[in-house]
């Protein structure tokens, strides 16, 4: 039995080395696609890019979004910050004010103080003149009788001349006089003029005139002889 299966065998083999150009199979092709298949599948593309684009479209919508919800901080920030500046500048204005009234209300009696006493010391320096001097000569024959007073103050040296019989009075500046104004004629009599330091003055000082003949008495504004 062995040997009738090894001879079928050997032939079987020598039939198939007989055949070398036996034809090999035929593999099946696939068929073409029909139409409808074509539609669907152009149909399946066409989606599949619409959903792409409907992402990104999606995408950019959202980056709008947040983008403007940036601005919106942003600006909220900027009115924050501005509103900010404008309470500190009305408070730093208030400040200021409140400065400027203290000031105000501290250098205002400071100052009518020292005028009070410049004029007490010029009634005092009039009743002493007026005991030690004896009017010998007319009004008209009277010489010039000039004098100087001064002080040192924050803005340096001021120098006041006035004549004692006319009560006229110049002001030290630039290396010249400057004659300092009027509010009416004064007559012919015997004037002193008394100058104080005034830190709360805005000249940095005051200054006070008498005639001693009536007791008027004036005080020195800006560059002008006011009646006190």
């Amino acid at each position: 039995m062995k040997l009738i299966l090894l001879i079928a065998t050997t032939m079987l083999l020598s039939a198939c080395q007989s055949n070398p150009n036996q034809v090999a199979p035929v593999v099946p092709q696939p068929a073409a696609p029909s139409p409808l298949e074509l539609v669907d599948r152009v149909n399946d593309a066409s989606a599949k890019r619409f959903d792409t684009v409907e992402q990104r479209i999606t995408l950019m919508q959202e980056k709008l979004i947040e983008l403007n919800l940036q601005l919106q901080r942003a600006s909220r920030q900027d009115q924050l910050q501005l509103a900010t500046l404008q309470q500190l500048q009305q408070s730093s204005e208030q400040q200021a004010q409140a400065q400027t009234q203290a000031v105000s209300n501290t250098s205002g009696p400071t100052t009518l103080d020292q005028l009070t006493e410049l004029v007490f010391r010029l009634e005092q320096m009039s009743a002493e003149a007026q005991s030690l001097e004896t009017e010998t000569s007319s009004a008209a024959t009277r010489a010039p009788n000039y004098r100087l007073v001064s002080v040192y103050g924050p803005k340096g040296w001021v120098v006041l001349k006035y004549d004692a019989s006319t009560g006229t009075s110049w002001k030290a500046e630039a290396g010249d006089w400057a004659l300092i104004d009027e509010v009416g004629v004064l007559p012919e009599s015997n004037y002193q003029v008394v100058m104080q330091l005034a830190p709360g003055d805005v000249k940095g000082y005051v200054a006070a005139r008498i005639d001693s003949g009536n007791g008027i008495t004036w005080w020195l504004k800006d560059n002008q002889w006011e009646p006190f």
